[in-house]
């Protein structure tokens, strides 16, 4: 059977199309998509311990799931020790608040000094951006609610993709095999 051969201008167009609704697609997905690459990126570094497992005569369920539970408690200790930290900093907010607000003074003297500029302009210009700043960071407060639901939301869906990569990789090479290797 012979093929018609489409003109240049209709198969760019068909290319162009394709290309749109495939990043239309991904934009719209992205909720879906991105856990699951964490997820077959950490079931792949999880892949040689659930191996060791099954090896030792686990079965490759509980294999799979001692792995995720194992990489979710260090996952976990360490999500720990970060918010401690944080909350460290977040008490040390004041001592460097007064030294924001030092800082911030010699360069206003540096401004009057070095520029010939009046000590009210530059300070007035400081505060106007710093105002600028303390609003778009009541934005960034509602955002990061937002933020912090999909994170959580990701917190789960992430260890229940990793266990069933894990648990049906049998399936998933041989379906990826039958795609690509006709």
């Amino acid at each position: 059977m012979r093929q018609i051969k489409q003109p240049y201008i209709i198969r760019l167009a068909a290319t162009l199309i394709s290309v749109t609704l495939i990043v239309f697609a991904l934009y719209h997905l992205k909720v879906v998509i991105v856990p699951l690459l964490f997820a077959t990126i950490f079931a792949v570094m999880l892949f040689p311990f659930c191996l060791r497992l099954e090896k030792w005569g686990f079965p490759k369920g509980i294999a799979a799931f001692t792995s995720v539970f194992i990489a979710t408690i260090i996952l976990g200790f360490l999500a720990y020790v970060l918010i401690t930290q944080l909350s460290i900093f977040t008490e040390q907010i004041p001592q460097l608040s007064h030294k924001f607000n030092l800082i911030i003074d010699d360069i206003r003297d540096f401004a009057a000094q070095k520029l010939s500029m009046k000590k009210t302009v530059v300070s007035t210009e400081i505060y106007k951006q710093l105002a600028l700043l303390q609003n778009s960071s009541n934005l960034f407060s509602v955002n990061s609610l937002l933020t912090i639901s999909t994170i959580l939301i990701d917190l789960f869906l992430i260890p229940l993709y990793i266990f069933f990569l894990l648990y049906y990789r049998h399936f998933f090479i041989e379906f990826f095999y039958k795609i690509f290797f006709f």
